[in-house]
């Protein structure tokens, strides 16, 4: 009984379910915290001082070279799939008109999963290592990121 009335208030409001929410744009970065240079034939850049800074506080590493970094928009109650390298896809689903989860595969393997409120406007980080000399970030944000 429980299980109908919940269906029947779904179809008869859609906008329960987070239709009538506006789709939302996020920056997704993948990142290498490392103390070496960038390689010369690479298509690295240095990532905004907003973002080194917020690494800088909890992370060791000199250098954040954005390894890719793509706009995605996600509309209410959709699932959008981003490939950021050939080891690194993550994917981001409107749960609902205020939640968003994030799922993060490394090598085709489910590694981190997050949710978080879609009013913030802050930052996601969700990282891992890579060897001794370095790690590895993925930046969900809303605000474009800026570089020097």
């Amino acid at each position: 009984m429980f299980c109908a009335l919940g269906l029947a208030v779904l179809v008869a409001n859609p906008a329960a379910f987070g239709e009538s929410t506006p789709p939302i744009t996020y920056y997704v970065q993948l990142v290498w915290g490392t103390n070496q240079q960038a390689p010369e034939r690479a298509p690295f850049r240095a990532v905004g001082q907003k973002l080194k800074r917020r690494l800088s506080r909890c992370f060791r590493w000199t250098n954040y070279w954005e390894i890719n970094s793509q706009a995605v928009t996600v509309a209410a109650g959709t699932v959008q799939k981003v490939t950021l390298s050939q080891d690194c896809k993550i994917e981001i689903q409107s749960t609902s008109s205020t939640t968003r989860e994030v799922r993060l595969y490394r090598n085709d393997k489910l590694v981190r999963k997050s949710r978080a409120d879609v009013r913030s406007n802050g930052m996601s980080i969700h990282g891992g290592d890579t060897t001794a000399d370095g790690a590895w970030f993925v930046v969900i944000r809303r605000d474009k990121p800026r570089y020097p």
